[in-house]
């Protein structure tokens, strides 16, 4: 029942908790068979003996890459190849070699529904060393697959960033080299060394298309110098209280602060928030961040007048604050959408299950949307629901995740949850 709504919040991870160890054995619990046993395939078989005990845990019916159905494997053939490959799935290993090459052999006689003989049967094959070409084509199988892809691509260009071809790629070349030097992506940790290495002499070399010699930059035509803005008058310079109390805290201390430091960025105190002026002002002026939101105008023009004068602690003399909106007062935690959305989604689930977000699958963010999602409750036992089962799960598993930074809910916090569930759901 988990891998529903587990499969889609795991993806802010790139899937790295998923594929159990204790999933190496086959279906049945015993060892694997040897390669001499199979010698024909098809999809019923490829099904049996790898996809079910080695992937539908994490590519089940809510991920990004559902292998459940033949149709939807036979899709995803060509990534399948592409990553087992690599080596890039199981993450925490390879199949054992004659179930790698059993897989492969299907996918390179074109993934084969009904059952065709293997003449001969495929022979183990060690697992290739990952070359080091650079090239768009083996960065894409190293690095963009196994780690980026899955929030962007065509359909879901996070940030503005699609990785799934190469021109779309070269066009946000800096911000890419950017995020990886700093170890801002993946979300889920930093790249292996091999792997961030590979990258950056990629980006290095021109970030070539294939192995050649890298396209040269195309020669700028001269433009007029621009004439600089005229600098803010005297006094007009906030302070640090003062973009603190306008932006950091509605904005961004749920993750840059209160004992947070996401990318190694803490804005809780001054000297932690100087120490990272120009990461901030890069973030900001490319709307990388805030995360699933963005700053209005008047806002972000504050804050980068704050940053490019040096981030004063102290204006010598006040600047006019952006008045911030209203606080409406707060909503009691009670069994209905509206205080659970206030209350608990708000704070620890919308930054992943809203349109945009990791998890924009599955949806917290509207009433509608979110009750039509029926898996998620079981009305006749309430606190066997789908959602309620993965806020409690143990900490490697629970929602929100252990990486999220985010703390799990409270008992009374799973109590009203449950306690709605069994009231019916009600919106308000």
């Amino acid at each position: 029942m988990k891998r529903h709504l587990g499969g889609g919040l795991v993806a802010l991870l790139f899937l790295v908790t998923g594929c159990n160890e204790s999933l190496r054995k086959g279906a049945s619990g015993s060892e694997p068979e040897d390669a001499s046993a199979l010698g024909v395939v098809s999809y019923a078989r490829v099904q049996d003996r790898v996809l079910t005990p080695y992937c539908v845990q994490c590519h089940g019916q809510s991920g990004g890459v559902n292998l459940e159905s033949y149709a939807n494997a036979f899709a995803h053939r060509d990534r399948i190849s592409s990553v087992v490959r690599a080596g890039a799935m199981p993450p925490r290993g390879d199949f054992p070699p004659a179930l790698r090459d059993y897989l492969l052999a299907w996918l390179q006689l074109g993934a084969p529904e009904t059952d065709v003989v293997l003449t001969p049967a495929p022979e183990p094959q060690p697992t290739p060393a990952p070359v080091d070409e650079l090239s768009y084509a083996n960065l894409r199988a190293r690095v963009f697959e196994p780690f980026c892809l899955r929030c962007h691509n065509s359909t879901r260009a996070t940030a503005g960033v699609n990785l799934e071809t190469y021109p779309t790629t070269l066009q946000k070349i800096d911000l890419i080299e950017f995020v990886i030097e700093t170890d801002m992506m993946p979300l889920s940790g930093p790249l292996n060394t091999p792997e961030k290495d590979l990258l950056l002499r990629w980006i290095a070399a021109g970030a070539p298309e294939g192995t050649g010699t890298p396209i040269p930059p195309p020669v700028p035509t001269p433009t007029p110098a621009p004439t600089p803005p005229p600098p803010p008058p005297a006094g007009a310079v906030p302070d640090y209280q003062g973009v603190r109390a306008a932006v950091f805290v509605p904005y961004c201390l749920s993750c840059h602060g209160n004992g947070r430091s996401a990318g190694g960025v803490s804005l809780e105190t001054y000297n932690s928030t100087k120490q990272a002026l120009s990461l901030i002002e890069f973030a900001v002026e490319t709307d990388m961040m805030p995360m699933g939101a963005t700053l209005p105008p008047d806002l972000k023009d504050y804050l980068l007048t704050w940053v490019r004068a040096g981030g004063p602690e102290l204006s010598p003399r006040p600047a006019p604050t952006p008045t911030p909106a209203p606080t409406p007062a707060p909503i009691p935690l009670a069994p209905t959408y509206a205080s659970l959305k206030a209350n608990i989604f708000a704070a620890k689930c919308l930054m992943c299950h809203t349109p945009g977000g990791m998890a924009g699958n599955i949806r917290f963010d509207d009433y509608q949307a979110m009750i039509r999602q029926s898996w998620l409750f079981d009305r006749r036992r309430p606190s066997h629901s789908e959602i309620i089962e993965a806020v409690t799960e143990k900490p490697g598993k629970r929602m929100p995740p252990l990486q999220s930074g985010l703390d799990p809910l409270s008992a009374r916090e799973v109590s009203t949850l449950t306690d709605w569930i069994a009231r019916g759901l009600p919106e308000l």
